[in-house]
C-alpha cells in the first residue's frame, strides 16, 4: 500500500522549489533525499510502527517529520511547542510515545525522568543526520491506493491535559487536500504561507496542499500580523488561510492589503466574522472565502462572498458532504433549528482509545459538530454551541447573538457572554467586555434598544483581555 510520501513524489519537478523556511530554499529533490536520510536512520534504529511525537515550531525539519512518519508508518502526535509541562507529563504517560522530538529543554527533562525509554531528538540533532547528504536514486510511478492505517493523532481539539485525540489516515488527509485544491482551483505555480503550528488542523491543511499540489510552501516560526504581510509580499504568495481572530488584527493594524497583488485566495476559518470585517476585507481584490467544518469533518461547507454581500450563511453545503439537522434523534426539514450533523468521505476514523466518546459523537452515520444551526437553500446558517446555550428563566439564549450585537457598539472592543447563578433570579446573563467602563450606560442603553428583553445581560463585567488559544480563539471556561 502506497503512502502520502509515495503520492508527492508521484510524478514531480525535483528542481522545484518545495519549501522556503528563513530564507533558505529547498528544492523537491533537497525534500526527497532528505527525508530518505531520515527514514534510513529511524528505520535502522526504531524500525516501523512507532508512536512519534513532535513539539517543534513550524520549519523545515517538522515537514521532513511529518513525511517520514507516513513512509514509516508512524502514528505521529503534533503537539504545541508552547504547551504546559503539565500536558507534556500527562501526553507522554498516557500515550507512551516511542520518539519525541522537541527543542524545550525542560521536555527533555521531564522525558528523561519519567520515561526513560522514549528516545529524544532535538532539530540540531536531527541536523547531523541530514549532513550525510547521501543521494538516492528517484523513479517516477503512479500511486493509486494510499494506506487507511492510523496516521495523525490531532490532540489540539481540547484545551485541557485529556483532549479528545482525533485520529486521520495517510488517505484521509490525501482525499482532504485534493478535494481543498478543486474547491481552491489550486495549479502548480502556489505560493502557500504556513504561519500556524502543524499540531492545529489549519497549519496541517496548508503543508499538504502546498505538497500534494507540487506547490512552494514558505514556512514563518509563528503568526504576526506584519511578519505575515512581508511574507506575502516577499515570495508572492498567492493563498493563505487565516483565523478570523488574526483577520480582525490585521484591519485593526490599518495595514496595506492593496499590495497583496499575487494572493488569488484568503480563506477564513474558526469563528464568524462580523458583518464590519467582512466589508472591510472585501474591499481588497483576492478572493476572499468563508468555510465551515471541523478538524473531524474537514470542511463541509464554503462561501466565496461578492462585494456588498449581505448573506448570514457560513457557506453552501459542499457536492461531497451530506449536511442535516438533528433534534431529539429526529432530523428536521429545513428551515429548522437544532444540531447540526455532517456525513462526509473526508471524516474522521474515531478518537484515539475513546471508544465510548466516539460512539457518542454519532447518530446514523452522521458526526454531531455541538453546533447548533438551520439549512436553508443548501446553505448552513450558524445559530451557537450546544454548550454555550444558556436557559433563563426557561428561555434558550444564545451567547453567539448578543455577542454580534454587542461587537456592533462602539464603545466594546471585545466581548463574550456567560451566566452565573442568583439565589433570587436564578440564572443571569453576565456580558464581559473589553473597553472602557466609563461607557457602561451608553453600552446598557444600546443593549436595550438592540437586544430581546432576555437577552439584556444583567451585569457587565470590564476585563483587560480573555484567556486564548494560541491561534487566538477565546477560552470560554
Amino acid at each position: 500500500m502506497n503512502t502520502i510520501f509515495d503520492k508527492i513524489f508521484e510524478n514531480i519537478d525535483l528542481k522545484k522549489i518545495a519549501i522556503i523556511d528563513n530564507n533558505l530554499q529547498h528544492t523537491y529533490l533537497d525534500l526527497f533525499n532528505d527525508c530518505n536520510l531520515l527514514i534510513e536512520y529511524f528505520k535502522k534504529n526504531f524500525g516501523n510502527n512507532r508512536k512519534l511525537c513532535i513539539a517543534l515550531p513550524n520549519c523545515y525539519i517538522s515537514v521532513l517529520i511529518f513525511l517520514i512518519s507516513s513512509k514509516l508508518n508512524y502514528k505521529i502526535f503534533p503537539i504545541n511547542s508552547n504547551v504546559s509541562n503539565i500536558n507534556i507529563r500527562t501526553y507522554t504517560k498516557k500515550y507512551k510515545f516511542d520518539i519525541f522530538i522537541g527543542d524545550n529543554s525542560s521536555f527533555r527533562n521531564i522525558i528523561k525522568k519519567n520515561h526513560s525509554k522514549t528516545f529524544f531528538f532535538t532539530k540540531n540533532k536531527i541536523r547531523v543526520i541530514l549532513k550525510k547528504n547521501k543521494i538516492f536514486q528517484y523513479a517516477k510511478k503512479n500511486v493509486e491506493d494510499i494506506t487507511e492505517k492510523p496516521y495523525l493523532i490531532i490532540l489540539s481539539s481540547g484545551s485541557t491535559g485529556d483532549p479528545k485525540p482525533i485520529v486521520l489516515s495517510q488517505k484521509n488527509k490525501y482525499l482532504r487536500s485534493y478535494y481543498a485544491g478543486k474547491l481552491y482551483k489550486f495549479k502548480k505555480a502556489e505560493r502557500v504561507i504556513l504561519q500556524y503550528e502543524l499540531d492545529h488542523s489549519v497549519g496541517q491543511r496548508l503543508m499538504f496542499m502546498s505538497l500534494f499540489h507540487a506547490g512552494t510552501l514558505v514556512i514563518t516560526e509563528k503568526f504576526n500580523e506584519r511578519l505575515w504581510l512581508k511574507k506575502c509580499l516577499d515570495y508572492k504568495i498567492t493563498f493563505s488561510i487565516l483565523v478570523s481572530t488574526h483577520i480582525k488584527r490585521i484591519l485593526q493594524q490599518k495595514l496595506n492589503l492593496n499590495k497583496l497583488v499575487s494572493l488569488k485566495n484568503l480563506v477564513s476559518v474558526s469563528d464568524i466574522l462580523e458583518d464590519s470585517v467582512r466589508k472591510k476585507i472585501l474591499k481588497y481584490d483576492f478572493n476572499f472565502h468563508e468555510i465551515y467544518g471541523a478538524a473531524e469533518i474537514s470542511t463541509v461547507a464554503n462561501i466565496k462572498h461578492r462585494k456588498n454581500s449581505k448573506t448570514k450563511s457560513v457557506g453552501k453545503i459542499l457536492n461531497i458532504a451530506n449536511v442535516k439537522i438533528l433534534k431529539n434523534k429526529i432530523f428536521l426539514k429545513d428551515g429548522n433549528i437544532g444540531e447540526i450533523v455532517c456525513k462526509t468521505p473526508l471524516m474522521f476514523s474515531h478518537y484515539f482509545k475513546k471508544k465510548k466518546i466516539t460512539e457518542n459523537s454519532f447518530h446514523r452515520g452522521y458526526f454531531k459538530t455541538g453546533d447548533l444551526g438551520y439549512i436553508k437553500n443548501n446553505h448552513i446558517y450558524f445559530v451557537g454551541r450546544i454548550k454555550n446555550m444558556l436557559k433563563v428563566s426557561g428561555i434558550a439564549v444564545y451567547p453567539e447573538d448578543i455577542e454580534k450585537i454587542l461587537k456592533m457598539n462602539n464603545y466594546v472592543e471585545d466581548c463574550i457572554i456567560k451566566s452565573e447563578y442568583d439565589e433570587i433570579s436564578g440564572q443571569r446573563i453576565i456580558a464581559e467586555i473589553i473597553g472602557n467602563s466609563k461607557y457602561e450606560d451608553k453600552i446598557y442603553f444600546y443593549c436595550l434598544e438592540n437586544l430581546e428583553t432576555f437577552q439584556i445581560p444583567s451585569k457587565f463585567k470590564f476585563v483587560e483581555n480573555f484567556n486564548r488559544t494560541p491561534l487566538g480563539k477565546i477560552k470560554r471556561n
